[in-house]
């Protein structure tokens, strides 16, 4: 992003007074100053933008590698990979894999909000798949939940 492509989402944040403020908000990487529409749009021109880095100079290795995926299987084989591209030798412990991803509760409507707006294309680029929505501790469910496991 160039320097006029992010914009404060504050009116007080003055960069002249006070350097970048907290706040920021990037608009489309296309020249054209726009905003993205929403934060979904965002995310997906980010997904977009990350699956080009193999393609930038000077990358050697790419290893898109999601949190969940790590914190399951932990990250020895991760390590592994690098240390065979860079030849160098790590000089940590790998984390252990916890065995499982456990997602936090999350509002139903939220969820149908998600999957209506999202990009599922994009997402599962990724990794990611579209979550039915589970209804609260102490709800009836009434629908049956599909897509409960993780993947």
């Amino acid at each position: 992003y160039k320097f006029d492509e992010v914009i404060p989402c504050s009116p007080e944040d003055n960069v002249q007074m006070t350097g970048y403020g907290n706040y920021m908000y990037e608009l489309r990487n296309d020249e054209s100053h726009r905003a993205f529409s929403s934060i979904v749009e965002l995310r997906t021109s980010k997904i977009l933008n990350f699956l080009q880095v193999p393609t930038f100079h000077g990358v050697k290795a790419f290893f898109p590698e999601r949190y969940e995926a790590l914190n399951l299987r932990g990250t020895a084989d991760f390590l592994r990979q690098l240390e065979e591209v860079t030849g160098l030798k790590a000089q940590c412990e790998p984390l252990k894999g916890t065995g499982v991803v456990k997602h936090k509760d999350v509002d139903p409507e939220f969820t149908a909000w998600i999957n209506r707006f999202h990009d599922w294309d994009i997402e599962e680029m990724i990794g990611y798949v579209r979550r039915d929505p589970i209804p609260r501790r102490g709800e009836v469910e009434t629908a049956p939940i599909r897509n409960a496991q993780v993947y």
